[in-house]
């Protein structure tokens, strides 16, 4: 699959597109929480939130890592809320 988040007004949501040879299943039901791991970076990328597929096309929406750790780091200090900056990036193979 690649990433294909289009601009936004929500950044922690991403886009990831795919095609399937022949795929042996209709949908992908039962993919929410599953780790997103990026191939180019060797590194976990996200979670999934939410999957589509129609024929062999799948399209899977999950939200960056980045955004989680920012969330957890604040749950960990017991903040009500956070702010942060993030650059935004394309990743290229999912």
């Amino acid at each position: 699959m690649i990433d294909e988040t289009p601009e936004s007004s929500d950044p922690t949501l991403r886009r990831a597109i795919g095609r399937f040879d022949k795929p042996e299943f209709s949908d992908v039901v039962g993919l929410s929480g599953s780790p997103v791991f990026n191939l180019t970076r060797q590194g976990l990328c996200g979670v999934v939130v939410r999957g589509a597929m129609k024929g062999d096309s799948c399209i899977l929406w999950y939200v960056d890592m980045f955004d989680i750790c920012q969330l957890l780091a604040a749950v960990h200090e017991d903040r009500a809320e956070t702010y942060y900056h993030k650059t935004l990036t394309s990743l290229t193979k999912l």
